[in-house]
């Protein structure tokens, strides 16, 4: 009796082992499960059937017959595959051959003795497959106790069935994951590598534009200097000098679009940046500008603000802000400059407090339905008819402010105008960010 049941417990044990093993596919465990327990109960016919319940079809996942292997059977209740399915009771036959039930579906010539066992495998979710065992090699016929070891070793293997598919599911998802990320990396490397080199050849060709441009604009100066043209010849040098110098201002406008764009996210190098050191750069640019038209620049910030960013693209967002406010400020106008300090409230936030860095005008506003609108490409909103521009500066200013991690947008200034305020990371102290 004691060595039945040592026997009994290292069956169990090896049917364990072969179902838990980590290095062997979901159909090898099968294949040596299914060995384990045709030795066990003296079969010579066996096969492992899973469910698949959208399909409706018993998979051939383990089997004696390599014919019927990996076979899509349907499942239908007047079988006895089919029965047990559906009622997910075991049925066991001393001799099938007297079945009235499954009498129609029994052909003798497959089976070489009459015992049949058929066992489900029940999950969590109801049935996961069938084991079925026939042809029994010593007495022809299984007995009682062949059926009661083939139910207790459904009940051992069903659980750990189901966790192994549930385990090579996942393992399987982890592979195609994986395997979706390698591709996804590789496309946005050959996009980004396209991306690059679209936007140097435009910086390139645009850039090339802007020679012969100079020469027809100093030309057209030099023939209005010497003078001696009619009224209408006058009008005709105006008229293309105004063109020529436009579209020197969207060839300019799109250069600096291709060199934010040369700006990739994980190759910017950020550093500690001075509002006032990059602000005084820009204002040395704008100064003419204002003065021309009397405009009142005042910075009111007492103290430096040490910025989180990039030197070359704050340049480029300040000179667009700036120049903006300077051309839509009617003369004797006034701009604003200023930035406030304040303390994040969002834990994931790298640094513990951003700047609010504001350039204000004084002139014509903007409409409440236009704000949304104006950081759009080639988005314009004709505030004064006597300004030209492409509608690309507030564009590039939202790329810089998302380079950055910050946000950009538009308000009312407080009696005329509007106000342009944008955030950005603050390094603590001196420290280096």
């Amino acid at each position: 009796m004691e060595q039945r049941f040592k026997e009994e417990l290292e069956f169990l044990y090896s049917v364990i082992r072969t179902v838990t093993a980590l290095d062997i596919d979901l159909q090898e465990k099968m294949h040596k499960s299914l060995s384990l327990i045709l030795e066990k109960i003296k079969a010579g016919k066996g096969s492992i059937m899973l469910l698949d319940k959208k399909r409706n079809v018993l998979d051939v996942v383990a089997s004696t017959n390599k014919k019927i292997l990996n076979k899509k059977i349907k499942v239908d209740p007047d079988t006895i595959s089919g029965y047990v399915v559906t009622t997910c009771e075991p049925v066991y036959f001393k001799d099938v051959r007297r079945s009235k039930r499954f009498k129609k579906c029994i052909h003798a010539k497959n089976y070489s003795t009459p015992s049949l066992i058929c066992i489900p495998l029940k999950g969590q979710e109801g049935v996961l497959g069938i084991i079925t065992f026939s042809d029994q090699i010593e007495n022809k016929f299984f007995t009682e106790q062949d059926f009661l070891v083939t139910k207790d070793y459904a009940s051992i293997i069903s659980p750990l069935l189901e966790n192994s598919i549930l385990f090579h599911k996942l393992r399987e998802e982890k592979e195609n994951l994986k395997r979706i990320s390698e591709e996804l990396r590789i496309s946005k490397e050959e996009l980004m590598m396209t991306y690059t080199e679209r936007s140097e050849l435009v910086e390139m060709v645009v850039h090339d534009f802007k020679s012969p441009l100079s020469a027809i604009i100093s030309n057209l100066d030099l023939l209005k200097y010497i003078g001696g043209l009619t009224e209408q010849q006058e009008t005709i040098v105006d008229t293309a000098l105004n063109g020529a110098q436009k579209l020197l201002e969207m060839i300019n406008e799109f250069l600096q679009i291709a060199r934010v764009d040369q700006f990739q996210e994980g190759k910017i190098e950020y550093n500690p940046t001075s509002f006032r050191g990059v602000l005084d750069q820009v204002l040395e640019d704008l100064m003419p500008l204002a003065q021309e038209k009397s405009i009142d620049i005042k910075l009111l910030c007492d103290k430096d603000i040490i910025l989180y960013g990039n030197h070359n693209l704050l340049v480029h967002l300040f000179q667009n802000l700036v120049s903006n406010a300077i051309k839509y400020t009617p003369k004797g106008g006034q701009v604003k400059i200023y930035g406030e300090v304040f303390k994040t409230k969002r834990f994931e936030d790298r640094f513990k407090r951003f700047a609010k860095i504001c350039v204000e005008d004084t002139g014509p506003g903007i409409p409440d339905e236009h704000k949304s609108l104006i950081f759009n490409r080639f988005e314009r909103l004709k505030r004064n008819k006597e300004v030209q521009g492409t509608g690309i500066g507030l564009f590039i200013c939202k790329r810089i402010v998302n380079l950055l991690k910050g946000k950009i947008w538009v308000e009312d200034a407080p009696d005329t105008g509007s106000r342009f305020c944008f955030t950005c990371y603050v390094c603590e102290g001196n420290a280096k960010c």
